[in-house]
């Protein structure tokens, strides 16, 4: 991936390396070719499999977020966006300083289509080194109805003597690529690592974001389940890695979870399950889950999977 753009990052190529990488994909300058998610009803989600699985490894960087980076982030984005909003390419390039005139075309386009689109950001800190920091920009929106949709941005900034602005430098780049999975996270991945590195089964979707390595991150009004990776074990069960958030002033239990999962070219379905207990979520947390598919319910043995989307569903306990 290069860091040319705020509209470069792709879910739909997302991919963990073998060695526990982060999120690597092919980039582009065309906002509305990102993948975008939406939930309806507030009950049900769908996925769909990762183009590609990248097998670079790399070292996280990562230091104590203390949480002063958050307010510069936030004030950089919104002058971004507000940019865009009165198409003043020159108040952009303030905030970016290096870029050459294509990137801010392309940003700024990217951008409007942001200002269209959503209206709300969560942000995760990835990584940090010295002066840099990457940063995820998760936009989304949630209608009157009970839709959502969110994206997701990754860029670095940099820190240049008190004065911050966007980078695209070699050495941003450098820091992003050290970017993975921490914590929980990276422990839950671990079996997917495994199926990886023995050439099973195992996929990252289209929804794939790292909002779980903040638990107090949601979207503010929704209540949502996505799975952000699939994978098939040694003894053929299958293991996915659920996200629930929890954007609401009260607990909610995740009840009666449906998890279907369908092979896109064939038509086959690969499993189709009922959790039987509930999952709490925190009012106004996030979480993540495994779910565990014993190999019986695996209804395509070990077969290869080719693209498959997932759907769930679920009560309100």
């Amino acid at each position: 991936m290069k860091i040319i753009s705020l509209s470069i990052v792709m879910a739909l190529l997302l991919a963990l390396s073998a060695c526990g990488g982060g999120p690597k994909d092919s980039s582009t300058n065309t906002p509305n070719n990102t993948a975008e998610n939406t939930t309806v009803a507030q009950n049900s989600e769908t996925a769909t499999a990762a183009a590609t699985v990248d097998t670079k490894t790399a070292t996280p960087t990562v230091a104590p977020d203390d949480g002063a980076w958050r307010p510069v982030v936030e004030d950089l984005w919104q002058r971004a966006l507000q940019a865009a909003k009165n198409s003043d390419e020159a108040a952009l390039a303030k905030l970016y300083r290096d870029a050459d005139k294509a990137t801010l075309e392309t940003t700024m386009e990217s951008l409007r289509y942001i200002n269209q689109s959503y209206d709300t950001a969560n942000f995760v800190l990835l990584a940090q080194k010295d002066n840099l920091y990457a940063i995820e920009c998760i936009s989304y929106i949630v209608t009157s109805g009970g839709t959502l949709k969110y994206k997701r941005q990754d860029f670095v900034i940099r820190n240049s003597f008190g004065n911050w602005a966007f980078a695209t430098g070699a050495d941003a780049q450098a820091l992003y690529d050290t970017v993975m999975p921490m914590g929980e996270m990276a422990n839950m991945l671990e079996g997917y690592n495994q199926a990886v590195a023995a050439k099973r089964n195992a996929q990252i979707t289209n929804t794939f974001n790292y909002m779980a390595l903040d638990e107090t991150l949601v979207f503010e009004g929704s209540k949502s389940a996505d799975c952000l990776a699939l994978w098939q074990n040694e003894d053929g069960s299958v293991s996915a890695m659920l996200h629930l958030v929890n954007g609401t002033n009260q607990n909610v239990d995740f009840a009666k979870l449906k998890f279907q999962v369908t092979d896109k070219s064939t038509g086959k379905t690969i499993c189709d399950v009922t959790a039987s207990n509930s999952f709490t979520v925190k009012a106004m947390h996030n979480r993540l889950q495994m779910l565990n598919i014993k190999p019986k319910d695996v209804q395509t043995g070990t077969d290869a999977w080719n693209d498959f989307n997932c759907h769930l569903e679920w009560s309100n306990g």
